[in-house]
């Protein structure tokens, strides 16, 4: 089989199941039944201009990467960058590594989940699972997901969705982070003492003898 090809069917399994994945879990939102407009009233009220703005560039880039990557890219071949077989192995075993745990934060969140920032009614603070780990895990797995995209298909538009996601959730964390102070207070600051922000701590913090 020919190993672009095999590449490209890697990937179409990488991007689909990540998205019915995602699809399945926002149907159960309770933001699922709101209007565009509710929810870009909704995700002003916690967010700023710009993470707004980043939140839909995020969702554009994605679109537009795949139209680019499954129809122009044969047109434009300096779109696909020279990247080794090795590295396009490495991205495929942290695309399909990242599903699992994809379905594994949507599920832990449940309700509680939300595409904007909010807090949902009866929301609470989701401390089990991955989020017993690190606070933002879902960003932690977004953030390999959309890498595993560029190094499977080794192509540019997927590079650029991938940097977008990371300046995306650097400027998102700390606004999140606000809001869960405000609603749940000291709860969520010894929440926020015994756990990092993306990356799971190598050990814990020695207690003071």
């Amino acid at each position: 089989m020919n190993g672009d090809f095999l590449f490209f069917i890697f990937f179409l399994v990488i991007f689909i199941t990540g998205m019915i994945f995602r699809g399945y879990y926002g149907r159960r939102s309770p933001d699922f039944k709101k209007s565009g407009r509710e929810l870009l009233q909704q995700a002003f009220q916690h967010e700023s201009r710009l993470g707004v703005a980043l939140q839909y560039l995020l969702g554009i880039s994605i679109m537009m990467g795949m139209i680019i990557y499954l129809f122009f890219t044969p047109l434009y071949p300096s779109l696909q960058l020279p990247l080794p077989d090795l590295v396009q192995w490495i991205g495929v075993v942290i695309g399909l590594v990242s599903l699992p745990f994809i379905g594994w934060i949507h599920w832990t969140l449940g309700k509680n989940f939300s595409k904007s920032l909010t807090i949902q009614d009866n929301h609470q603070l989701v401390t089990t699972g991955p989020y017993k780990l690190v606070r933002h895990p879902m960003y932690t797995v977004f953030i390999f997901w959309f890498l595993s995209w560029f190094l499977v298909t080794a192509n540019l538009s997927h590079l650029i969705t991938w940097v977008i996601s990371v300046v995306y959730f650097v400027i998102r964390i700390p606004e999140e982070e606000q809001m869960m102070h405000e609603e749940f207070g000291d709860i969520y600051q010894e929440y926020v003492k015994r756990t990092n922000r993306l990356f799971p701590r190598l050990r814990k913090k020695q207690k003071d003898s």
